[in-house]
């Protein structure tokens, strides 16, 4: 947007992030993870774009847009998601944490609204494909979320399967997502499909890989249990999905899949 009225997306990454969550039904295309049905909560979601919305576009060495933004723009973005009463906030995003007092100003407001306003962070680990750090997935406060792919269920060119070191039901880690004790949970986020935003004019559905689509589906569970059981704190919800996933790689908490 940058400070107009006209939104200048380049990119399908949020309408494909929200489509996880919550795309309708019957529409030819896909059905949301909570989408809500004909509830009075169906479809009922803030969205935002905070990186790229007050920042100056970028473009890549091969004349792709690429998304640019700062610190000062998520603290907006998360500012506005508490004014507006969201109990449940989905972060496909992060910023590689070399800096200890970034994770630590981080840290502080996300456990500042998790406690305060009941607000659950859950955000993607990164697509680095490396045993590394992601703010604000690594903060103790955030649900930290991994990319699992299932086999037969593939992008060609990643080889999750292929060069995986475990396999567990026909699922693994996927080759591009970021892990380590830090993070919490995993969910599929290799050749998912939802909605697709074209700049040609023609929406459609499309498949799109990152720990950014693993993200919302787990978004979308913490949503349903909130809904189903309103009187539970943000803390409660994440140690009720924490603690009913399916256990995959090493028995227990482990580095690949949390």
């Amino acid at each position: 947007m940058n400070g107009g009225a006209t939104v200048e997306e380049h990119s399908s990454h949020g309408t494909h992030v929200c489509g996880i969550i919550a795309a309708e039904a019957g529409n030819g295309g896909v059905l949301g993870v909570a989408s809500g049905g004909g509830t009075a909560l169906a479809n009922k979601i803030v969205d935002m774009v905070a990186i790229d919305a007050f920042s100056d576009k970028t473009q890549d060495a091969r004349g792709n847009w690429v998304a640019n933004g700062t610190f000062q723009d998520i603290l907006f973005a998360m500012e506005y998601a508490r004014d507006a009463g969201c109990s449940i906030v989905n972060m496909s995003l992060g910023f590689n944490a070399t800096d200890e007092k970034l994770v630590a100003a981080f840290e502080e407001i996300a456990s500042g609204l998790l406690r305060s306003n009941g607000m659950l962070i859950v955000a993607a680990a990164g697509n680095a494909g490396a045993q590394t750090q992601s703010v604000p997935a690594v903060c103790d406060s955030v649900l930290g979320v991994i990319s699992l792919t299932q086999e037969g269920h593939e992008t060609a060119g990643w080889n999750s399967i292929g060069s995986a070191t475990w396999v567990s039901n026909g699922v693994t880690r996927s080759a591009f997502s970021n892990y380590g004790s830090w993070y919490d949970i995993a969910a599929p986020g290799e050749a998912v499909q939802s909605t697709y935003f074209s700049r040609s004019g023609v929406d459609s559905y499309a498949n799109m890989d990152g720990t950014s689509m693993a993200c919302p589906v787990v978004t979308a569970v913490a949503a349903m249990v909130r809904a189903a059981s309103p009187s539970l704190t943000a803390a409660e919800t994440r140690d009720i999905l924490c603690g009913t996933a399916t256990d995959l790689a090493d028995e227990g908490k482990d580095d690949q899949s949390g």
